[in-house]
């Protein structure tokens, strides 16, 4: 019994003293590419900022340019700088984050697409605050949207209230990073009732050129008020393409009843409605232009609350014709830097989301001729010998479609020899 009794307590010692084996790592850390983000144009040096995280640890990220090695970190923030001073080419190029955990499993993040321009950016962007307006009464958790535009793209953007900037989770609303409408929760009820209080914006573009909103002031819904009313823009709809004079309808709707209903075309004042259904006429031909249009309403009850609808965007066509899609062509052959001489057979592929129904070839900036469409692929036969002075001469293309848009090609260049 007592042999039996002092091996039982080995056991239990050795049971105790022993640690099993813990499971290997496997999960490789997850990497996200926040900037640049897809579609970006940047004209000036860079931190390239991925977010990683990571079942464990995060060990270190490192990131690759159109498969180059650029540069690691292991601290976070993850920032890695990119210098752009000899890629200055105005080509689109490809960027991929990766990260390692300390049992070196690697994730890997989505491959983005941006551009870098050949010169630098020195155009400011502008910004408009588009919710909430100036004198808009304001009540528990509203979305403060901007419209933000640059002739290239938009990179970041804040907002400010009382001249603080606003903590919070900001919304990109739009795959243009040219005209980009951004959005970011503001709770009032940290503030007292019947304060007035400023709302701006301040944006910063791929060149870093910043620009700060107007001003706006709101106030916070005062313990006195009554129920705001509710609505939105039911025609036309967000993201539509118009053309020649349309009616912009609104449905609204109060406990008490609703007043008036204000029309806003890209942030103006347009009319005020009265009586329903409430409508404005609209006649775009001074915003034919084929880009991108704000509609937004403002309305009021019989108290004087008021709510402002979400913003909705349209395109307006400056034809008659509701596609404003231009062309995309692309020289096949020559490539630059090639030699030519005698007739040289160009070609080039064009297309279109309705379809291309002409070509024009360029040479030296003289359109030379009209291309004729053979097996899917634009064909220009060239006389290059009154260019052939063994130097350097330019090719470039427009394709046109049946509405008048038009596309232009990059510029090749070619020697002609004699």
């Amino acid at each position: 019994m007592f042999k039996k009794t002092v091996l039982l307590f080995i056991i239990s010692l050795m049971t105790i003293q022993c640690e099993l084996p813990s499971a290997n790592d496997i999960i490789p850390p997850i990497p996200v590419l926040i900037y640049p983000y897809e579609g970006a144009v940047i004209s000036t040096n860079i931190e390239v900022r991925v977010e990683a995280s990571d079942n464990k640890d995060v060990k270190k990220v490192w990131v690759y340019l159109d498969g180059k090695f650029i540069g690691e970190t292991s601290s976070a923030p993850y920032l890695i700088p990119l210098n752009i001073d000899t890629l200055k080419d105005g080509l689109t190029h490809k960027i991929q984050a990766v990260a390692s955990d300390k049992e070196d499993n690697n994730g890997y993040s989505a491959i983005t697409t941006f551009i870098i321009a050949e010169t630098q950016d020195i155009v400011d962007p502008t910004v408009l605050i588009l919710n909430p307006q100036n004198g808009q009464t304001v009540e528990d958790s509203i979305s403060i949207i901007a419209l933000a535009q640059d002739d290239r793209s938009i990179k970041s953007i804040e907002f400010f209230i009382d001249g603080r900037k606003l903590e919070g989770e900001i919304t990109m609303n739009s795959s243009d990073t040219k005209n980009v409408t951004f959005s970011i929760p503001w709770a009032t009820s940290q503030f007292e009732d019947s304060t007035n209080h400023t709302v701006y914006a301040k944006v910063t573009d791929g060149g870093n050129n910043t620009a700060i909103s107007p001003v706006v002031t709101v106030s916070v819904f005062p313990t006195t008020d009554t129920t705001p009313p509710a609505g939105l823009v039911t025609y036309p709809l967000n993201g539509q393409v118009v053309f020649g004079t349309i009616d912009v309808t609104v449905e609204a709707s109060d406990d008490k009843g609703i007043a008036k209903v204000e029309f806003y075309i890209d942030g103006d004042f347009k009319i005020t409605d009265s009586n329903t259904p409430f409508r404005f006429s609209w006649d775009t031909a001074p915003y034919a232009d084929d880009g991108t249009h704000s509609i937004y309403a403002k309305i009021f009850d019989v108290a004087g609350n008021n709510f402002t609808t979400a913003i909705i965007t349209v395109i307006v066509s400056s034809g008659s014709s509701d596609d404003v899609t231009a062309p995309t062509v692309l020289i096949l052959y020559p490539v630059t830097g090639t030699n030519v001489t005698g007739t040289v057979a160009i070609r080039a592929d064009a297309s279109d989301n309705v379809a291309v129904t002409s070509v024009e070839f360029f040479i030296d900036g003289n359109l030379e001729g009209t291309g004729v469409l053979s097996n899917g692929t634009w064909l220009y036969s060239w006389n290059s010998l009154p260019k052939a002075d063994s130097g350097s001469h330019t090719i470039y293309l427009k394709a046109y479609d049946a509405a008048g848009n038009i596309g232009t090609s990059g510029i090749t260049t070619v020697t002609v020899l004699p």
